[in-house]
């Protein structure tokens, strides 16, 4: 039995219907391609940044442990700390 021959992807239809890029938008996407992040696309969408340290494996550790036993999340155990942070410098507790 002969094999169908391979065929081009047909193009999307919609994209043709979709707005044209601007400049700005195009130069981000290349970057952000270029860095191979593909996270930091869902979190520049939301207008979210990375914000961070390097830390030992036991730090790690302790706060994943730390989320399990309270039943919530790595990323709400440091939202509480940066505030408690803000708080303790006399600044708005703005981490969400």
């Amino acid at each position: 039995m002969a094999r169908k021959p391979l065929t081009k992807a047909t193009p999307n239809p919609q994209a043709a219907h979709e707005p044209a890029n601007t400049d700005q938008r195009i130069i981000e996407e290349k970057e952000i391609r270029k860095s191979g992040n593909t996270a930091a696309r869902g979190r520049k969408a939301a207008g979210l940044v990375q914000v961070g340290g390097d830390f030992s494996p036991e730090v790690r550790q302790q706060l994943k442990l730390m989320a399990a036993e309270n039943n919530t999340t790595s990323r709400a155990l440091l939202v509480e700390a940066l505030n408690l942070l803000f708080a303790s410098y006399q600044k708005p507790e703005i981490a969400e």
